[in-house]
C-alpha cells in the first residue's frame, strides 16, 4: 500500500484491516497518542526506525503507523513518505484506521510494536503494572514511572547503537507547506 490515504479508502471495517495486517505479516506501531505534539510524533517515529535498524523488528515485517488526522501528522506523512515507503512503513493519518488499529492492538498484542515513550498507552505487549484511565474519551493504560524510564532507556540504547543513522534528517526540498509547518523560520 503506497499511502495511508489509499489504505483509508480501501478498508471498510476493522475486520478488513485486521485481515490485511494478518495476511501480509504486518505489525501495528502502537501508542503514538499525541498527534498535536511534533516532539512526540518525531521521537516515537525515530524509535520505530531505530527498532527496525537494530533488529528489534523482524526484517520481513512491514509496520502500520496509525495516527489521528491533523496538520502535523499529514505534514510528517508528506515529508517522510519516501523514507517510510523504502522501509516498508505505512504512516496513516486517518481517524478510522487509527481507531480500528487501537482495538486490534488491544486484542492482539502479538501484532504490536510499542513505540510509545509516554505514560499513556492504548496497547500493552505484556500486562505490566498500570492503571486504567480515561484519556481523550477512551480507555487507556497509564504505566508506572519505571515503565516510562525503561522505554526511554531502550530508545537511548537504540540511538547509541545507531549513532551514524539519522534518517529523519533527510528532508526534501523546502516547499511552501514545509516552510509554513516550520513557521517560516528555516535558517
Amino acid at each position: 500500500m503506497d499511502s495511508g490515504q489509499q489504505m483509508g479508502t480501501y478498508m471498510e471495517s476493522a475486520f478488513d484491516l485486521y485481515k490485511f495486517l494478518k495476511d501480509n505479516n504486518n505489525l501495528i506501531a502502537a501508542n503514538m497518542l499525541y498527534p498535536w505534539a511534533p516532539g512526540h510524533m518525531i521521537s516515537e517515529l525515530d524509535n520505530l526506525l531505530r527498532m527496525i535498524r537494530v533488529g528489534d523488528v523482524p526484517p520481513n515485517v512491514a509496520c502500520l503507523v496509525p495516527v489521528a488526522e491533523n496538520p502535523i501528522t499529514a505534514t510528517i506523512a508528506e515529508i517522510y513518505a519516501p523514507l517510510l515507503n523504502e522501509l516498508r512503513i505505512v504512516y496513516v493519518p486517518n481517524n478510522a484506521i487509527y481507531l480500528w488499529s487501537r482495538e486490534i492492538a488491544r486484542a492482539c498484542p502479538d501484532m504490536v510494536v510499542d513505540v510509545g515513550l509516554s505514560h499513556v498507552k492504548y496497547a500493552l505487549k505484556t500486562m505490566e503494572e498500570n492503571r486504567l484511565s480515561m484519556y481523550q474519551g477512551l480507555l487507556h493504560h497509564v504505566i508506572t514511572n519505571q515503565g516510562v524510564v525503561r522505554d526511554n532507556v531502550a530508545w537511548a540504547k537504540r540511538r547509541s547503537q545507531s549513532m551514524d543513522y539519522r534518517p529523519l534528517s533527510r528532508l526534501p526540498e523546502m516547499g511552501d507547506d514545509l516552510r509554513r509547518f516550520l513557521g517560516d523560520r528555516c535558517e
